[in-house]
């Protein structure tokens, strides 16, 4: 009976305390903002620099939404504090002129760049009508796919019923993808016919341009050889490899064994076309692409559709598509992608400065075997790492890192903010003001 009278007393207790809890949660002030407009332009400042509320949270994730905005937002006025923070002690440190940001923004503004281009490229293609299945590739009717499956009735004999429209969908579909792309690649041949490809000043033979084209577009052509993906690349490889070859007197298959040689005159080797240059080097994962070309997997044609895109965006330049409000709108959102990319750069170039990367916490084999065994022993429901121990091993790794990471990190973060001047503009429940 004691211990009865004892156990209601003790949800009496904690009844009494969620009770407070709540009431106490609900008295933090948050009720108070209903709408985005009440949050005001600036959210916090951070040793006066001030983080404003559209770079925290856009309009349009909180519009409209019946939600306590101060609480959906807290996790991200967080982050946006903590890497003003870094920001300003990666500033004082003169980061961004360190060789490891610079390296890594190039790559950024390539890529960005690029995506430009890929755009006016697209664009243009929209406005020639026969290319219409390349710019929306094009999804067959229900009353296609019933005539279809009337004019291949043999075809499908033998499919259940059921399965049939299926089929039909995904067949057609490929059909009208093939087409598609044989008219780009018919177009497109046109359009490079009279365009001279260069690498360090030697031509490239028109063939190998030919054989790269045959491979571009929506989907491959089923007799298409996937190797000519990277046609071009494989050429300029080769090439440079037969020249330096020559150059030393010695037979083509010794520079071919030695691979940092031959990585380093791919990737220092200027491509030209339409007067568009294009040093290899600077193509996003070169380095990758030069290893598929020795594996079984053919690599993308990403060199070949670099150098097209800026010949089509040039071409669409001319046409005035760079004023169209869809350009500029996209360009403006890439620009400011862009930005936060770069700002995430500095944060982690700084981490790494101050071991706070992941090769601070790292994790040894032995470490990650142990566990793993640890937990096989000692747990009843297994969780799902992998299909193999090699797999769980190399999951449970990473899984103490970003572990070990977070709390390092974390530590370090909360030192920060105890020595900046945070102001916050907005009252924040009791529960998350030691943000």
């Amino acid at each position: 009976m004691k211990t009865l009278i004892s156990t209601f007393a003790f949800a009496f207790v904690v009844m009494c305390l969620i009770i407070t809890s709540t009431s106490h949660a609900q008295d933090t002030g948050t009720n108070s903002i209903t709408s985005y407009t009440e949050l005001g332009d600036v959210l916090a400042r951070v040793n006066g620099t001030p983080i404003l509320t559209k770079n925290v949270a856009p309009a349009r994730l909180l519009q409209g939404r019946n939600l306590d905005i101060v609480r959906l937002i807290a996790p991200r006025l967080r982050q946006a504090v903590d890497q003003e923070l870094i920001a300003q002690r990666a500033a004082a440190e003169s980061l961004a002129d360190s060789p490891e940001y610079a390296e890594r923004v190039r790559e950024l503004e390539f890529n960005a760049a690029r995506g430009e281009v890929r755009l006016l490229a697209h664009l243009y293609l929209r406005t020639f009508p026969e290319l219409a299945g390349v710019r929306d590739p094009q999804t067959p009717s229900e009353a296609e796919i019933v005539a279809y499956l009337t004019e291949h009735a043999v075809k499908f004999e033998g499919v259940p019923e059921e399965a049939r429209s299926v089929l039909a969908r995904n067949q057609m579909t490929r059909e009208l993808s093939i087409t598609a792309n044989t008219a780009y690649s018919a177009w497109l041949k046109q359009r490079l016919s009279n365009v001279r490809f260069t690498v360090n000043g030697e031509a490239v033979p028109s063939a190998v341009i030919d054989r790269a084209v045959a491979a571009t577009g929506p989907v491959r052509s089923p007799d298409a050889d996937p190797r000519e993906h990277a046609a071009l690349l494989r050429h300029v490889r080769d090439m440079l490899l037969v020249a330096e070859a020559q150059a030393r007197g010695v037979a083509p298959d010794v520079i071919a064994g030695e691979t940092e040689l031959v990585r380093a005159l791919v990737l220092t080797a200027e491509l030209e076309a339409a007067g568009h240059k294009l040093i290899l080097g600077d193509v996003p994962g070169l380095d990758g692409l030069l290893d598929a070309l020795r594996g079984q997997r053919p690599p993308p044609g990403a060199v070949f559709m670099t150098m097209t895109d800026l010949i089509l965006a040039a071409d669409a330049r001319r046409k005035g598509i760079d004023k169209a409000p869809e350009f500029v709108k996209g360009r403006a959102a890439g620009a400011k992608s862009a930005a936060t990319k770069r700002a995430g750069i500095l944060t982690e170039v700084y981490y790494a400065r101050h071991g706070l990367d992941a090769a601070a916490v790292a994790v040894s084999d032995g470490e990650a075997t142990a566990r793993y065994y640890w937990y096989m022993g000692k747990l009843t429901a297994k969780p799902k790492w992998g299909d193999n121990q090699e797999e769980a091993v190399e999951t449970i790794r990473e899984q103490l890192q970003q572990t070990r990471l977070r709390w390092k990190r974390q530590g370090y973060l909360e030192a920060l903010r105890a020595a900046a001047k945070i102001e916050y503009m907005i009252e924040l429940p009791t529960d998350i003001r030691g943000l």
